[in-house]
């Protein structure tokens, strides 16, 4: 491993490559597959916080555009509609820092796809159930997205089991980018509509709805965590191994 004043030159060479690549093919095609899982990791985030502080998922929509939505009752209000952003970004950091490492990168992958296909489908179970209809398994507003991020789950799984360690390293460290940079974009996003009387319903307009606090704080707040927690993986990714 490169190092140079203790700083990981490998890492920051790949680390500047695949922001390059992520920039340059942010609209195209080629990066709507990374885009819709970061959609799926963000909504994912909110499931969880919401099971986690003992609420029930009633529906996880995720559509074709890009666009997300959890269906939900019960839960901490604070922890379910921070867990969007604030997930993405962890994820993105946690990626960002196993990529380094070949085995690690590979099992992340695994650990993804496996993971995501779980979540899933204890949600629709959960859906199911309350509904009384095996029917409403799908969770998904569209099923177009439904397929795609089944694709997704299982290139995902092919690629940690069989591909060359470049592809995986490259698969790695674009959805680490794409993951942090969308969430940094969205949070930004967040910031002007919360500012704007015209902007319409977010994270943190609904959080302010249940806590009577300013959506501009919870976004200023947001982004200050989210700040902290990049340049934490950051720090570390950058130190030689």
């Amino acid at each position: 491993m490169e190092s140079n004043g203790g700083v990981d030159k490998s890492f920051v060479k790949a680390l500047v490559l695949s922001s390059i690549a992520v920039a340059t093919l942010w609209w195209t095609p080629l990066l709507f597959p990374f885009r819709l899982l970061t959609t799926t990791v963000h909504e994912l985030s909110h499931a969880i916080a919401v099971m986690g502080t003992g609420g029930t998922v009633q529906g996880f929509g995720v559509d074709y555009h890009g666009g997300g939505l959890v269906q939900a009752t019960g839960g901490w209000p604070i922890v379910v509609y921070s867990a969007g952003y604030l997930g993405s970004t962890l994820f993105g950091g946690t990626m960002l820092l196993i990529a380094k490492n070949a085995k690690g990168r590979r099992r992340a992958l695994r650990f993804v796809g496996l993971a995501t296909a779980v979540v899933l489908a204890f949600a629709g179970l959960m859906r199911a159930y309350r509904n009384g209809s095996l029917f409403d398994i799908v969770v998904f507003n569209d099923l177009w997205a439904f397929g795609i991020v089944a694709l997704i789950v299982g290139a995902l799984l092919l690629v940690a089991s069989k591909a060359h360690d470049l592809i995986v390293a490259i698969v790695c460290y674009t959805i680490a980018v794409l993951s942090v940079l969308y969430a940094a974009f969205d949070l930004v996003n967040v910031f002007t509509s919360a500012i704007s009387p015209l902007g319409g319903f977010n994270d943190a307009r609904g959080l302010a709805s249940a806590t009577h606090v300013p959506a501009v704080i919870w976004a200023v707040l947001w982004c200050l965590v989210a700040a902290a927690i990049v340049w934490r993986f950051l720090r570390a990714a950058l130190r030689p191994r």
